[in-house]
Parts: C-alpha cells; sequence; structure tokens
C-alpha cells in the first residue's frame, strides 16, 4: 500500500497508510493569531498532522501530532509497504461532530439574519 514515512530531524516517528478507499494526510501548518481576538494564550503555533481519513466507514484516523519547533527537519518519504503504524487515534464521530457544528452554524446564522 502507498504510505508516508515520516521522519522529524531524522528520527521515523511513523508509517501511515490506508490500505482502503480513503485520504492519507501530512499537513504541516504555521498560525499567528491576534492576542486582542483571541481567548488563549496560544497566539502562535506551528503543528504537524499526519491523519487520514477511512472513506467506506466514514472513519478519521490519527498517526502523529507531535509538537514541532523553529529548526526541525520533516522528511515525508512516499513509500509502498505491507505493513503500517497503528494510528493513535480512530474516530467515527468524526462526522456526526461536523454535522451538529454545521447545524449550530446555521441557527446562529438563522437567528442573526432571519431567514
Amino acid at each position: 500500500m502507498l504510505a508516508f514515512e515520516v521522519s522529524i530531524n531524522a528520527n521515523r516517528v511513523c508509517t501511515a497508510g490506508i490500505d482502503d478507499y480513503g485520504v492519507l494526510t501530512s499537513i504541516l501548518t504555521w498560525v499567528k493569531r491576534q492576542p486582542d481576538i483571541l481567548e488563549s494564550d496560544r497566539f502562535e503555533e506551528l503543528t504537524l498532522d499526519v491523519g487520514g481519513l477511512l472513506s467506506n466507514v466514514n472513519e478519521s484516523l490519527s498517526w502523529l501530532k507531535p509538537e514541532v519547533s523553529i529548526g526541525d527537519s520533516i522528511t515525508i518519504k512516499i513509500v509502498d509497504i505491507e505493513q503500517v503504524d497503528e494510528p493513535f487515534q480512530r474516530d467515527r464521530e468524526f462526522f456526526k461532530e461536523i454535522e451538529k457544528r454545521k447545524r449550530d452554524y446555521y441557527n446562529q446564522m438563522k437567528k442573526e439574519y432571519g431567514d
């Protein structure tokens, strides 16, 4: 199966793959928020997420959410392999939560702007 072999500073941290219909992602994100509009102390974040989605059962998967810092070297090697690491998190409630958030947002906008 196609898989992502992820290394941080030359240390392999996971091999993620899906042997079925789905999506496999590796996302490196940096965000800096305006402190005056955020009720949190996390104004700046640098994150790496390795995850996926099993389409046939609507299950989201997470292999990795490590802390990363300036100076880290992140390598993603695309491999064809028979066995991958087990995800640390599986969530079948993912789509129900999205639907709930969408409905809450819809109701909020309907209340604010009317029909």
